[in-house]
């Protein structure tokens, strides 16, 4: 459907409700995400596919219909350190997620080139592609007028259950107060202003982390669709032709 490309992206998992609806216990993650990999890389270059593991097992299974890319990257998304060093050994990319800060973020790479360094692969082939939060309008205040309530809403309230993972923060009950919590704790996280701002901050990923990708989530809960879409087309317009 994508005339080749597809890029597969595979996580872990977090979400207690997910891993019950399912019946999975949540203790069997890690080995579920290894072996799936491995199930799945075999399957879509290999034909026919015998894999017996501990999770998973099948004999002469055939994928069909074939797959146009010969590999299909795979991106690998985590936060700890063991998720990372594995998605250096057994994904084609890091998937970055979008809570941590730049800093943190130049941390956790060196993690990452360093396992890289340990496999046949180099650091700069590899895509490095970081996920981040973004609005553009015509100014930075009104790109916060407008996104902040939505943004304060996913944050404060859907992701309210997983602090443990950084997702979540606490802010006033007062509007305005509230928005300012907001706007502090998105500060080095999410691409959030008018279009000068925007270009600043990605090249901020560029030059400090090496990204040649950067994958924007650029509507929220709440969100009038009309706003999000003035947003995509101020950042094709307006940001767009001023990055590399």
């Amino acid at each position: 459907m994508s005339g080749g490309r597809l890029s597969l992206g595979v996580a872990v998992g977090w979400r207690d409700e997910e891993f019950e609806a399912f019946g999975v216990g949540k203790s069997e993650r890690a080995g579920r995400a290894v072996e799936g990999i491995q199930l799945v890389r075999k399957l879509l270059s290999d034909r026919p596919v015998t894999y017996d593991g501990e999770l998973y097992a099948v004999e002469d299974l055939e994928l069909m219909p074939r797959p146009v890319q010969q590999p299909v990257p795979i991106w690998y998304g985590g936060q700890s350190k063991i998720a990372i060093r594995r998605a250096a050994r057994m994904a084609d990319s890091w998937s970055i997620s979008p809570v941590e800060t730049l800093p943190e973020l130049e941390a956790k790479m060196e993690t990452y080139r360093e396992e890289v360094a340990k496999t046949d692969r180099s650091y700069e082939e590899i895509r490095k592609p970081p996920r981040r939060e973004a609005y553009v309008a015509a100014d930075d205040e009104t790109a916060w007028e407008e996104v902040g309530p939505s943004l304060r809403y996913e944050y404060e309230d859907v992701y309210g259950d997983y602090d443990e993972i950084g997702h979540s923060f606490e802010s006033s009950e007062d509007a305005d107060e509230a928005l300012e919590d907001l706007r502090e704790h998105a500060e080095d996280r999410f691409i959030v202003g008018g279009p000068e701002t925007a270009i600043e901050e990605i090249n901020r990923y560029q030059e400090r982390l090496g990204v040649d990708d950067i994958i924007l989530r650029m509507h929220f809960p709440g969100l009038d669709p009309s706003h999000s879409a003035k947003s995509m087309r101020i950042i094709a317009e307006d940001v767009m032709p001023h990055l590399e």
